[in-house]
């Protein structure tokens, strides 16, 4: 039985592995959502994914462009000095 249930927790822990992935690589801005709603979803989709993969290494630099890029700004937007 432990054996069972061994397998499904690492199957699990693997499923949601992936989707804390797919969740970073996918995140964007939804239409209507505040700036400061998309910056703390992106945060929170961030300390997931590395509570799930204790090796990856996301840098300030990293999450910077993720949370410009997915911002819906445009470029322009995205590098003025307001």
């Amino acid at each position: 039985m432990w054996k069972i249930l061994d397998g499904q927790h690492e199957q699990l822990e693997h499923v949601r592995t992936d989707e804390a992935y797919k969740a970073w690589e996918q995140a964007q801005r939804k239409h209507g959502e505040s700036i400061h709603q998309w910056i703390n979803n992106l945060k929170k989709i961030k300390m997931e994914l590395e509570a799930q993969d204790e090796e990856v290494v996301i840098s300030r630099r990293m999450y910077a462009s993720k949370l410009m890029r997915g911002s819906g700004l445009s470029s322009r937007e995205r590098t003025s000095n307001h």
